[in-house]
């Protein structure tokens, strides 16, 4: 109930911004979507954004998983899975993965060596996503797994918050995550793992104008989720190499950076200069961002 009145005291804020505000354009993209994808995955990119297209103005609220699938006035929405598209340019923008994950921290005190290892352990549920573990318990041949404790919150993003903070270990989807197992906030003990999940759309009304400038927020955000996409399976079957070949090593690595300095290292061995070169590149481009002091990525 906060959570919803908070979302609808921004939105009435944004309203009255619009109305009364001093600073006005007239190029604004209003885009609705999932909070936790809002928060977690599209927020963090829209610099880039502004970046390229700084005349106009995106203005983002919120939805919720328990309410209806399509409120409130928008140029496009973002939804995972939705109904009856009968009314809607769609675009698909990303498959979400699932997997467990947990704060490093945890799992450094005390490791998972297997699925089963999480009858002791404190599981986090989260009401909007009744099916999230029992999907992934069948998938990977534990259907009849419980756990001992078990912790339950109505939002995903409030989940993910006690995931951070080591309450327990969580259902986590990627790559809306992506930027969280990157920067060493989560980890997946069982990155193997994966069970296809929701796709994300993006949805625009067919009664709808089409500006120029929305079409090339449309464009951008096709992109960025392309690039996700692509970086999450790369980073992934890297990952899952280094399991292969350095399995206890590669299990204390804390964070992609550390995954892609640790993979450079074997090319390296191996004469392997140039891709050991791109990796260094990435991991240093992501050691910046933990540099820039963003306090929710220590």
């Amino acid at each position: 109930a906060f959570a919803r009145e908070i979302s609808a005291a921004f939105d009435h804020k944004a309203d009255a911004s619009s109305r009364y505000g001093k600073l006005r354009t007239s190029k604004v993209v209003r885009v609705n979507a999932p909070a936790t994808f809002a928060m977690r995955w599209l927020i963090p990119k829209l610099e880039e954004f502004r970046a390229l297209h700084p005349k106009t103005e995106v203005r983002v609220s919120t939805a919720f998983t328990s309410e209806p699938m399509l409120k409130g006035s928008f140029d496009l929405a973002i939804r995972r899975s939705p109904g009856d598209l009968s009314q809607f340019e769609v675009a698909p923008l990303f498959q979400e993965w699932a997997t467990p994950i947990a704060s490093p921290a945890l799992i450094a005190k005390r490791a998972l060596r297997s699925p089963a290892d999480l009858q002791s352990r404190t599981l986090l549920f989260t009401e909007s996503r009744p099916v999230d573990w029992e999907e992934w318990l069948n998938a990977v041949g534990h259907r009849e797994l419980r756990p001992t404790q078990q912790l339950r919150f109505d939002h995903f993003f409030v989940t993910l918050q006690a995931i951070v903070d080591g309450m327990g270990i969580g259902m986590g989807t990627f790559p809306t995550l992506w930027s969280d197992h990157a920067t060493g906030r989560i980890c997946m003990p069982f990155a193997k793992k994966l069970v296809a999940g929701s796709t994300y759309f993006s949805l625009v009304p067919l009664d709808s104008d089409k500006p120029r400038h929305l079409r090339e927020f449309q464009e951008w955000l096709a992109r960025c989720a392309a690039d996700s996409a692509e970086e999450f399976a790369r980073s992934q079957a890297i990952y899952e190499s280094l399991l292969r070949e350095r399995p206890d090593e590669a299990r204390v690595l804390r964070n992609l950076s550390q995954v892609y300095k640790y993979a450079a290292g074997l090319h390296y061995q191996k004469g392997e200069e140039r891709p050991g070169l791109d990796l260094i590149a990435k991991a240093h481009a992501i050691d910046e961002k933990l540099l820039a002091g963003d306090p929710e990525n220590p």
